[in-house]
């Protein structure tokens, strides 16, 4: 085999151990561009101990509000009863003077 033959055979198996070795440095490259820094970490649990306060919150005043709406419905049925009552009053005195 030529010498010449011999090259033109290797040329691409050195090619592929060439792009061979850039890939783990091509892929340390990606890593350490996304590689979340610890700013990056307290600022993430900062917000998500941020956002449980307000569920929290949220939920707090949900049942201040479903209370209230309880509160109210109770006092409206309070008052229809009420009402009632007085309607079965008047409709009992003019039944009582008609007579």
């Amino acid at each position: 085999m030529s010498r010449r033959a011999t090259i033109d055979e290797l040329q691409p198996k050195v090619s592929a151990l060439l792009n061979i070795e850039k890939v783990p440095k091509s892929l340390l490259e990606i890593y350490m561009c996304f590689k979340p820094s610890c700013q990056d970490f307290r600022a993430s649990v900062e917000q998500l101990q941020t956002l449980e306060k307000e569920m929290h919150a949220l939920q707090v005043t949900e049942k201040r509000l479903t209370d209230s709406r309880d509160s109210l419905e109770e006092q409206m049925n309070e008052r229809k009863g009420s009402s009632l009552k007085a309607e079965v009053r008047i409709a009992r005195s003019i039944s009582y003077s008609s007579h």
